[in-house]
């Protein structure tokens, strides 16, 4: 998790003493800054692209003020869905002669920041007249092995259990199969395959006089997100 791209950092305690810069996995507020009476809230944007729930925790004493520390840890939820995987494909060069080849490429996409593997065969069939070519010159940047585009055939396909890498950190991945050529029948593809938020109180006191330590509390909104989506983090 990271705070995502445009932070929109906002809330009402002190704008000026909040850093959340942009892909980065903290938050602070400036020591010498202050909570007022009633408490105040810290605002930022963050974002996921591993599927599952993201935990995030304050600990115990992180929150530290003249009045005392908060005296337990405190958790939120972010719950983050995998985004699907696509599927484009193209054909180069179109138009052909009849007899002629083209090169299909076919891209599987992944924005997730893991690899999704195919729980059965994905399988592309060629439209009619049209089969691998000759020599089918099958490439890409999937697993080669796992490609079958046999000369002559109808259709090119992924094994099951192939996988589609994620992507890196902020930047999209997808595989490319390429298959081979296709002849009128053509052939080629690819496959690409905030937080202090101080919990509203009416007085640091305790009876006796006794100040009492800060408390802290946070929440995503929306949850869950899908991966790569946006959440604020309160």
């Amino acid at each position: 998790m990271t705070v995502a791209p445009t932070p929109n950092k906002g809330g009402t305690c002190t704008l000026a003493s909040i850093t959340a810069t942009a892909n980065a996995g903290i938050i602070t507020y400036a020591s010498g800054a202050s909570i007022p009476a009633g408490g105040c809230t810290i605002i930022a944007d963050v974002t996921s692209s591993t599927p599952g729930t993201a935990t995030n925790t304050i600990a115990a004493g992180a929150l530290v003020t003249s009045l005392g520390n908060n005296p337990g840890p405190i958790t939120a939820n972010l719950v983050v869905n995998a985004a699907v995987p696509t599927v484009a494909k193209v054909f180069a060069p179109t138009p052909i002669t009849s007899g002629g080849i083209s090169t299909l490429t076919i891209t599987l996409g992944n924005t997730n920041a893991v690899a999704a593997t195919l729980s059965s065969i994905f399988t592309d069939t060629l439209p009619a007249g049209v089969t691998v070519a000759p020599t089918p010159n099958k490439g890409g940047t999937c697993t080669l092995a796992s490609i079958t585009a046999t000369a002559n055939a109808g259709i090119i396909t992924y094994a099951s259990g192939a996988s589609i890498p994620g992507r890196r950190l902020y930047d999209h991945r997808r595989c490319h199969q390429q298959h081979p050529r296709y002849r009128h029948q053509h052939d080629r593809g690819r496959s690409t395959g905030h937080q202090p938020r101080q919990q509203p109180g009416s007085d640091n006191c305790q009876p006796g006089g006794q100040r009492r330590g800060p408390t802290v509390a946070k929440v995503f909104a929306p949850t869950p997100i899908t991966s790569g989506g946006i959440s604020t983090l309160t």
